[in-house]
């Protein structure tokens, strides 16, 4: 078992100390966790989204790091999710010692200036646009400049979507889909099967995955995307079994910015 999506309190939602995810991942008997607090430089490209605490980044490592020292019998990593915009990419670049992260998860949040969270996003667009634009963010995050393992939560627009049709299907836009899912496969990224879904199993939809399975991608990861310790492995039984169903046989982790197999 495995979770390579967790925040801890560091994360401005995050509600859990560090030690206690790596002490509750050891009772539940996980192989690997990755503790990847949110680094947001996406809202200081936007408006209006200040108000978010940015992560001490210092401190962050400094704890994380001491932990790990004191799990054994974990493969506990060292994580980041980076909230993708064009305008912080240099931020991202100039501000954080990746050589002192073992994976980053590359997530789009924000779409010019919103955050697709929040309602206001969809705010005079039809589900049209505001899927496709997303979908454009995404594609655009895949050339991101700096450093990264993993392509979080695609669908994650639908997460709070206004519209009564809110799963992102593959049916609904499968030439940009595809072309976003050749992209993760010809970059050699992972892709994240992400569980903090209310309105179904995980994101992405199961069409998008089977899709990238029939691509020949097969790098995937899962990700319960816990922001309390009740979320640990959120539905990662069904999950697995699900996968496993599509022909995948193994999850991809990292250690120091690199690949390698855990059998699902």
């Amino acid at each position: 078992m495995i979770d390579t999506h967790t925040h801890s309190r560091f994360s401005h939602d995050g509600c859990e100390s560090i030690k206690k995810m790596a002490k509750t991942a050891k009772r539940k008997g996980l192989k690997y966790l990755a503790v990847t607090d949110h680094c947001d430089y996406d809202y200081l490209a936007i408006d209006g989204y200040e108000y978010f605490h940015q992560l001490d980044l210092e401190g962050y490592l400094k704890e994380i790091e001491k932990i790990k020292e004191q799990v054994e019998g974990l493969d506990f990593a060292v994580g980041l999710e980076l909230g993708y915009h064009r305008e912080a990419s240099k931020r991202y670049l100039d501000d954080i010692p990746f050589d002192r992260f073992d994976y980053i998860i590359n997530s789009v949040h924000s779409i010019g200036n919103h955050d697709v969270y929040f309602p206001s996003y969809f705010e005079n667009k039809d589900r049209e646009k505001s899927y496709k634009d997303y979908l454009l963010g995404v594609l655009d995050s895949l050339d991101a400049p700096y450093p990264y393992n993993t392509v979080g939560h695609i669908g994650y627009v639908a997460k709070n979507s206004l519209y009564d049709d809110k799963d992102l299907l593959h049916s609904d836009f499968p030439d940009l889909i595809d072309e976003i899912l050749k992209g993760i496969i010809n970059k050699d990224k992972t892709l994240e099967i992400n569980a903090n879904y209310k309105n179904g199993i995980c994101m992405p939809d199961i069409s998008i995955i089977k899709r990238y399975k029939e691509l020949g991608g097969d790098n995937i990861t899962y990700g319960s995307d816990a922001h309390k310790l009740s979320r640990l492995c959120h539905r990662y039984a069904q999950i697995a079994a699900l996968i496993r169903e599509l022909g995948f046989k193994h999850w991809t982790v990292y250690k120091n910015m690199q690949p390698y197999k855990i059998e699902i």
